[in-house]
């Protein structure tokens, strides 16, 4: 819906920026639904063990790892 809306509205068609605003919002509140997930499980729950807690942190920092070489390959 981001996509479709940011390109509708480049367009200048009638919805394209309500259509990207709604995607938009639809993204942080999945953003917002998952991280509340992840907090529950580790804190109330007790499902994270070391083992999984060690590759939540190594996956956070593999993603900035690959953001940074991404921005650095366009520079």
């Amino acid at each position: 819906m981001l996509t479709f809306g940011l390109v509708m509205h480049m367009h200048n068609y009638l919805y394209g920026s309500l259509l990207s605003l709604a995607g938009f919002l639809l993204i942080l509140l999945m953003m917002f639904v998952w991280w509340r997930d992840v907090i529950r499980e580790s804190t109330f729950s007790g499902y994270h063990t070391k083992k999984v807690q060690q590759g939540l942190r190594l996956g956070v920092i593999l993603f900035i790892i690959s953001e940074l070489m991404l921005f650095f390959s366009f520079f």
